[in-house]
């Protein structure tokens, strides 16, 4: 068995939420960490977490997941509410946006289109780096799981500072 992570942080304010006054003050969704067995089957399913909350965050198009629509499929008062993204070998990654960060200078298998704008761009932290086959076409999976390794703090000093604003 070889431990593979994809990890999605999307964290919302809770005076943003209905919420049970029981709540912690910060909520996250889609966080993963998964032991799987090596084969091409498990480690494809792996970066999806992040093209799905990409595309919500950002709309389509997305071909690869049958998206036709260019809308963002969550409501604006939704998006409001979202205060960080952190999206980590996102298969939706393409060198030149503002929110991209790493050594990829090419796109993943489901890149957007060149001069694509996200207009929930500035709560976005997309992590890349160039052996990554997932969000960059390079051909080391293991660059895919050592994310947080190599950026975690920063994911975290990101996240603390659109808590914090």
């Amino acid at each position: 068995m070889q431990l593979r992570l994809s990890l999605v942080l999307f964290f919302t304010s809770p005076a943003a939420l209905v919420t049970a006054q029981s709540c912690p003050p910060v909520h996250i969704f889609g966080a993963r960490g998964t032991t799987v067995p090596q084969s091409q089957g498990y480690d494809l399913l792996l970066p999806l977490g992040g093209q799905i909350i990409d595309n919500a965050l950002c709309g389509g198009p997305d071909p690869n997941a049958g998206i036709t629509s260019p809308s963002i499929p969550i409501s604006a008062s939704a998006a409001q509410m979202v205060k960080a993204a952190i999206f980590m070998g996102d298969p939706r990654f393409e060198y030149g946006a503002s929110y991209e960060i790493g050594t990829c200078r090419l796109g993943g298998f489901a890149a957007r289109p060149k001069g694509f704008v996200c207009s929930n761009g500035s709560k976005i932290q997309s992590y890349c780096d160039s052996p990554d086959p997932y969000c960059c076409q390079g051909n080391n999976a293991s660059a895919h799981g050592a994310y947080v390794n190599i950026y975690g703090q920063n994911a975290i000093s990101f996240i603390e500072s659109k808590l914090n604003s």
